[in-house]
């Protein structure tokens, strides 16, 4: 398989960008729906800025990243990695989530369990956006 098609197995794009408390509703969708536990971190980069009326200041939001391990509660060995990816227009905003990628990996060097996970929370963020 090539590198183009396990990205492709690997991501999912959403159909609309999300916030990060939006992206926090699709963490919690996710652990009822699977179910699942989901351990994630968030970072973000604000920036304040003065105003040039010399009263009081802005905010801006920029870079949003969330790293997360999702572990289905039903299978054992069912859990991964993933990242939330910034969007390339907006990087305040997630564009899409991309499980770990191990380097010169085949898709069947990966668990089958693993592979299920992936299709899983696919299918639970496609109904998500419904």
């Amino acid at each position: 398989m090539s590198i183009d098609k396990l990205i492709e197995k690997t991501t999912i794009e959403f159909p609309r960008k999300l916030s990060l408390k939006g992206a926090e509703g699709l963490i919690d969708y996710i652990a009822e729906k699977l179910p699942a536990n989901i351990h994630y971190n968030v970072s973000y980069h604000r920036s304040v800025i003065p105003k040039e009326e010399d009263k009081g200041f802005s905010k801006q939001d920029g870079t949003v990243n969330i790293a997360a391990t999702i572990m289905d509660t039903k299978k054992s060995m069912a859990f991964d990695t993933c990242e939330f990816n910034p969007s390339k227009e907006d990087s305040s905003n997630l564009s899409s989530i991309r499980f770990q990628l191990v380097p010169d990996w085949e898709l069947f060097d990966y668990r089958p369990e693993v592979i299920l996970l992936w299709d899983d929370v696919r299918r639970i963020v496609k109904d998500y956006f419904k």
